[in-house]
């Protein structure tokens, strides 16, 4: 249940956040990007969602609804220079078949939202 503990820090990361920028805000959505390939993009949206709720108990985010939002990944192959949308299964590029996919250095995960109650 490794997803558990990620959405736990999620949970932890979102309640800083407001406490930061808007104390007392009671978050409405999470939105979340995630990467495909990403560990969390093999899980169900239904599944991430139940997860979220249950690390969220008992917190101000408990009332919210996780929204994930996948995002493609584009790799460079290092022989032929061909760029692929990468879904993580292989680093063998599908134009020259040579295992020599460079994976761009971005977050598997990250917030790119919080919808507050007004």
């Amino acid at each position: 249940m490794h997803e558990f503990h990620l959405l736990s820090k999620l949970v932890q990361l979102v309640e800083a956040r407001l406490e930061e920028e808007c104390p007392g805000a009671r978050p409405v959505t999470v939105r979340l990007q995630v990467r495909r390939g990403s560990h969390l993009h093999g899980h169900d949206a239904a599944s991430l969602q139940a997860s979220f709720a249950l690390a969220a108990q008992g917190t101000s985010v408990a009332q919210a609804r996780l929204e994930v939002l996948p995002v493609a990944t584009l790799a460079r192959c290092q022989a032929c220079g061909a760029q692929h949308e990468w879904d993580g299964s292989t680093l063998t590029c599908p134009t020259c078949e040579t295992p020599t996919l460079e994976i761009p250095d971005v977050p598997e995960v990250a917030v790119v939202g919080i919808e507050v109650a007004e």
